[in-house]
């Protein structure tokens, strides 16, 4: 009645450790045994065990015990069927100090596992005397296997669910990750896990997140798909290879390396369904496929899947963030070139106006001659430079046309080689056939001979090798520029990749390498690719650097293609020079150096001019004048009263007044707010006197014809 009455309070006992603490007092005292223990195994990898609940002799026995597994009778029943030591218990396992302690002669033991097959711990009776009925104990022990190895499952569950809540919980999300891949390997019993994503960017490429071992953080790397079982997990969206992996992947060096005989992955997909990345485990014995119905797999997977979109949505925010402040750089060294390249030009005005001024009125055998030709040249290659900062800050001259790229090069390429070092052996591969592409030929150009140039000072004295190749490539949105700037639209392009055999880049240089003015050639230098990203944003492109340190560098310039045909190369069209001459001009800038030295000039060209410092001075110059002024050459940027604003009043007073617009800046960025006005030319800054006659003549030419900005 009493035994009877005991079954009742243990089925009515609350699951957890109350039920098992009740199960060990029944065992011991309805069997007579002196000891009775339920364990639960521990440690990194399941090799110790540690009691959960004790029963002695009927009473509870509160003893805290953990020891190792193997060298004792615990290591036999975690291989299979019960376990029954009769009698000799201490001789079998001499080295287990526990059975000494106890003075255990006599064991039976029946292993606990999960729904999965994992094990969980043992159920274990011990006496100091031999075995009296074994098959009593063992029918005993086998009633209650079942709901004890329950709540073992139960405790287990809800400390890997911790686990995964501690993980959530991660100072960065690193932690985070390394936390739920040891947690995704401690829970499948599995000698590795790991988290990976795949690279932006880079179709077929994986990049781990976090790699486990035995609870240890290990080096991470980045590994292509092909060839391995987790491009299968991209395809099935869970792969479980219980055991023989290494056989069906043989290709799988990670696999060798690992001892891995067994995998299990899971894909982890965004809320749209979108594979981002996956998780996984590898074991050196076989998985029993029940794993994969785990609960704690599932969780894992979502809690990793969550975080991996987390970051992903950060990592946007940052880039968006990076682009915003690209833009506000770029847009302040706009403002700083625009205004260097303003004050510049203007004194680059006086001075090749008074050079080729100067060489005008001497004899071609003059001595002066070759010294006032070197000034002017010097002052040409000086407005280059100012042209090369505008194109840095995206502001230079761009006037983009339907052209083939191939056939841009190939013209560009013939100029390049002929002022090559004779050590330097210069490539062209250019595919007939490619889409065109709208550009700006010159900025093209320029990029070209900066890229170039830059290969051959990366080669050095030792000679090489500079490759220039163009092709076709589609773009998604992955491709981005390493110079920060957007993604491209997605869609057809065409490259242009300059590729060299020189010393290539290290990470510290690649780091600063679109900065301006920052260099390693010699000082004074380094405006090339800080140019070259300019040019290539302006033109809604990407530019793609890779580069090994000692093996050379390559830097793809990945462009639109457009649905027009390519445009012809025009001759242009010489303008007869044979104007009427004479008469009266009017020049309104507020540059006084400007004003003077352009006056000077059209008085050598047989014109009469009147200046102006402002805008309101040069409308009343031309209302005081009235038709006697055949021309106004008005600057576009000058304080109070704007070229825009200036040009507008001149037009109240005087509807046929023809005007050419001057200024530093490119035309298109110059007169974008006139592009309907009409206006009769246009100069750009700086100019000598064969650059002012054409402009002046040819506007004198148009009697009522104006130019729009096109």
């Amino acid at each position: 009645m009493s035994d009877s009455l005991d079954l009742l309070d243990g089925v009515r006992a609350a699951p957890g450790e109350e039920f098992l603490h009740w199960l060990v007092r029944h065992l011991s005292r309805t069997l007579g045994c002196e000891w009775a223990f339920v364990w639960e195994r521990c440690g990194e990898r399941w090799e110790r065990a540690r009691v959960v609940a004790a029963g002695r002799r009927g009473g509870a026995a509160p003893i805290e015990l953990e020891a190792p597994i193997a060298g004792s009778p615990c290591e036999e029943v975690g291989r299979g069927p019960p376990v029954v030591f009769a009698s000799g218990l201490q001789r079998r396992f001499p080295s287990c100090e526990p059975l000494r302690e106890l003075g255990a002669d006599s064991y039976l033991g029946l292993a606990l596992e999960d729904a999965a097959g994992r094990p969980l711990g043992h159920l274990t009776l011990l006496d100091s005397r031999p075995l009296p009925d074994e098959a009593r104990w063992l029918a005993a022990l086998d009633g209650f296997r079942t709901r004890a190895a329950g709540e073992l499952a139960s405790r287990r569950a809800v400390r890997e669910l911790e686990t995964v809540l501690a993980a959530s919980r991660g100072p960065t999300s690193a932690d985070t990750m390394r936390a739920l891949a040891s947690g995704l390997a401690r829970a499948l019993h599995a000698r590795f896990g790991f988290i990976c994503e795949l690279v932006p960017g880079r179709p077929g490429r994986v990049r781990m997140l976090a790699l486990s071992s035995d609870g240890r953080d290990l080096p991470l790397t980045e590994y292509e798909l092909a060839d391995t079982p987790c491009s299968t997990v991209y395809e099935r969206a869970l792969l479980l290879e219980p055991d023989g992996v290494q056989e069906l992947y043989p290709r799988d060096v990670a696999l060798r390396e690992m001892g891995a005989r067994a995998f299990l992955g899971v894909r982890l997909d965004d809320s749209d369904g979108r594979p981002m990345g996956h998780v996984g485990v590898t074991h050196d014995s076989p998985l029993d496929p029940r794993l994969a119905s785990l609960p704690i797999l599932k969780i894992i997977v979502l809690r990793a899947a969550a975080e991996l979109a987390r970051r992903r949505a950060e990592e946007e925010k940052l880039v968006v963030e990076r682009e915003r402040f690209e833009a506000q750089k770029l847009e302040s060294l706009g403002v700083l070139a625009g205004g260097i390249a303003h004050d510049f030009n203007n004194l680059l005005v006086g001075v090749l106006g008074h050079a080729s001024l100067a060489l005008r009125g001497l004899d071609e055998n003059a001595p002066l001659r070759s010294h006032l030709a070197s000034v002017e040249g010097a002052a040409r290659r000086a407005a280059d430079l100012a042209s090369q900062l505008l194109a840095c800050a995206g502001c230079g001259g761009f006037d983009p046309q339907p052209v083939d790229l191939s056939e841009l090069v190939q013209e560009t390429g013939r100029l390049v080689e002929s002022g090559l070092p004779r050590r330097i052996d210069l490539r062209l591969e250019l595919p007939r056939g490619l889409p065109a592409v709208r550009v700006d030929a010159v900025q093209i150009r320029r990029a070209l001979m900066n890229l170039v140039a830059n290969g051959v000072e990366a080669i050095g004295e030792s000679g090489g090798t500079v490759r220039v190749a163009t092709g076709s490539v589609t773009a998604d949105r992955a491709i981005r520029g390493q110079d920060g700037g957007p993604p491209l639209r997605e869609g057809d392009c065409v490259f242009l990749e300059v590729t060299d055999t020189g010393c290539g880049l290290d990470d510290a240089t690649r780091e600063r390498m679109f900065d301006p003015f920052f260099t390693t050639k010699e000082a004074g230098r380094g405006l090339g690719l800080a140019a070259v990203q300019g040019i290539v944003r302006r033109h809604g492109g990407a530019l793609v650097v890779t580069s090994e340190l000692g093996r050379g560098s390559s830097f793809r310039l990945i462009l639109p293609a457009c649905s027009e045909p390519a445009a012809r190369p025009r001759t242009p069209v010489p303008r007869g020079l044979a104007a009427p001459g004479g008469g009266l001009v009017l020049v309104v800038d507020d540059e006084e150096l400007v004003r003077s030295t352009t006056a000077r000039m059209l008085d050598r060209l047989g014109f009469r001019a009147i200046t102006a410092p402002d805008g309101r001075s040069g409308v009343r110059a031309l209302v005081e004048h009235g038709a006697a002024v055949r021309l106004v050459l008005l600057d576009m940027s000058m304080p109070g009263l704007s070229g825009e604003e200036t040009f507008a009043e001149l037009r109240q007073a005087r509807l046929d007044a023809r005007v050419v617009l001057v200024s530093g800046y490119d035309r298109g960025e110059a007169t974008r707010r006139l592009r309907d006005a009409g206006y009769s030319g246009f100069l750009q800054k700086p100019f000598g006197m064969n650059e002012l006659e054409r402009c002046v003549r040819e506007a004198l030419d148009r009697t009522s014809e104006t130019v729009a900005a096109g």
